[in-house]
């Protein structure tokens, strides 16, 4: 393991003490941003219906990889 791999390890460690280092490797997130207006939150109304089927198929299809998945908005 380098030493880049093994300094970014703890201090992820440092941040998250629930954390330990293996598991931050194990179990990759990905963070699906969606653009919304100012205080409006992240609900199923809140999106277009194509925009809902497709969060849920890209959702699907990643956690069927390994990976857990985090949905977070970016207010304009």
């Amino acid at each position: 393991m380098s030493i880049t791999l093994r300094k970014f390890l703890a201090r992820v460690a440092g941040l998250r003490s629930d954390l330990r280092p293996e598991d931050i490797l194990a179990t990759p997130t990905v963070v699906l941003a969606i653009r919304l207006k100012y205080g409006v939150s992240i609900t199923a109304g809140s999106l277009f219906a194509f925009s809902q089927v497709s969060l849920l198929q890209t959702a699907l299809a990643l956690q069927g990889m390994g990976a857990r998945v985090e949905v977070v908005p970016i207010y304009a």
